[in-house]
């Protein structure tokens, strides 16, 4: 790929170093698995969490590589996944660990091909709630020779909401952080050499216009290892087109322009404990700030994201493009208040059930839907079709009413034609960063199609 195309394509980098408390964990000597019933997602062994279990490999078998396992997390918080490996000719065994979500879409990868000098290699994932899948991949079948080779694997978890929540490769996808808290993520390497890199995404709200400094732990550590090109900060706004602000580059000094990675030659500044930083003013609004972990070809590695207030008495200056504004949030909520809400608004909705839900068109143009209240519903939302199994691209209408009634007047809306009519309720809790999320009920179970007059 020619380098200025993949210069374009980088994003942020840092690391900071530090320990990982896992948990003390019981043995489970699980029969052998050499047979591999469990080498699809859909035969997945269900595990517990922090036990240790065997598993025993045909190291002559290369069609039986894939071992699948099942297992649930109760909170947001670390996963730390460590696998043995057993000495084969001299060498240690290696292995792949790919994590998949529910949906069976991937979220982390990471391989123990280059790891020579252990009998055990470690992964470190920050997860959201949810069930998840992991492929133990052993990368050593084939080998001359048969018999079995025993191995064992452990997942560990610590509730926490201060890791990043994978995945968290886009604008959309960013993990939501919080002014003045210490957040840690981990790189991703580049385990199929592909150069495509790997990326991290955070969210943060500005409530007022100030200076903040934007800290990256232990940054110099993972710029000696990852290169130019994984020493780059990308600063977005939230508008309509998601435009990145600026580039903040590293350390590294170059005198063509064809390595010319800003032009703002913001470079970040690095501490004496090996940070890196940047300071910045900041409008209100939301932003994102993003990294890119290329090179990383055999690195598993720790780093901090932390953006903090900073006191001056200089007169802040305003971004070029101006952020949009959203609700401030004033505080930060313990991650045991949230989970209660959340699961407070989960059991309402859980029982909602909308009724006398009624779909009519008394003039032109116009639909009038009304329902019954449901009990501690905060507000309701209203979608209008031209399908009846709401495709997507059939929606021509949502609606959020705290109303139990709804007059519906919109250009889309043809006199003569029939549409479709669906309602859900919803109830609200706050997240850690103080902001309202909804969660809602089921649609109305009945479908209601009226013909506009």
């Amino acid at each position: 790929m020619n380098l200025i195309k993949r210069i374009k394509t980088i994003g942020l980098a840092a690391v900071m170093t530090f320990g990982l408390l896992l948990p003390s964990c019981s043995v489970i000597n699980v029969s052998a698995d050499n047979v591999f019933s469990n080498d699809s997602i859909a035969t997945a062994k269900s595990v517990s969490l922090n036990t240790t279990y065997d598993i025993v490999y045909d190291i002559g078998m290369s069609s039986k590589r894939n071992y699948y396992v099942k297992f649930t997390i109760p909170n947001n918080g670390l996963v730390t996944v460590t696998v043995n490996k057993p000495v084969i000719e001299q060498n240690y065994a290696n292995f792949g660990l790919y994590v998949y979500n529910e949906s069976e879409e991937q979220v982390s990868v990471y391989k123990s091909e280059h790891e020579q000098s252990s009998s055990n290699f470690t992964s470190n994932i920050g997860l959201k709630k949810g069930t998840y899948y992991i492929n133990i991949l052993n990368m050593f079948s084939n080998l001359e020779g048969s018999g079995n080779i025993t191995s064992d694997y452990n997942i560990s978890f610590i509730a926490n909401y201060y890791y990043e929540s994978e995945p968290n490769d886009g604008l959309v996808t960013a993990t939501p952080i919080s002014l003045g808290k210490n957040y840690i993520g981990f790189t991703e390497p580049d385990v199929d050499y592909n150069y495509s890199g790997s990326y991290d995404y955070y969210k943060i709200y500005i409530p007022k216009e100030q200076k903040v400094r934007i800290t990256i732990g232990n940054y110099k550590e993972l710029s000696s290892i990852g290169g130019p090109f994984s020493t780059i900060f990308s600063l977005y706004v939230d508008n309509s087109d998601k435009k990145r602000l600026e580039y903040y580059k590293g350390d590294y000094k170059y005198d063509s322009l064809e390595y010319k990675f800003n032009n703002s030659n913001d470079e970040i500044k690095i501490s004496t404990n090996g940070s890196g930083y940047i300071d910045k003013y900041l409008s209100i609004g939301t932003y994102y700030l993003s990294g890119n972990f290329d090179y990383f070809f055999d690195k598993h590695m720790s780093y901090s994201i932390n953006i903090s207030t900073l006191s001056s008495n200089t007169t802040p200056k305003s971004p070029s493009t101006a952020p949009t504004a959203v609700s401030p949030s004033k505080t930060t909520r313990s991650a045991a208040k949230v989970e209660k809400d959340k699961k407070n608004a989960e059991t309402v909705m859980n029982q909602a059930k909308l009724t006398k839900l009624s779909v009519k068109s008394k003039a032109k143009k116009k639909i009038t839907v009304s329902w019954k209240k449901v009990n501690k519903a905060k507000g309701y939302q209203v979608q209008v079709s031209t399908n009846k199994k709401f495709k997507k691209s059939k929606i021509i209408l949502t609606k959020n009413t705290k109303n139990k009634k709804l007059i519906i007047k919109n250009s889309k809306i043809k006199s003569k034609k029939t549409y479709y009519v669906r309602v859900r309720a919803y109830s609200t809790y706050k997240d850690i960063n103080n902001v309202t999320q909804k969660v809602y009920s089921k649609w109305n179970k009945k479908l209601r199609m009226v013909k506009v007059k």
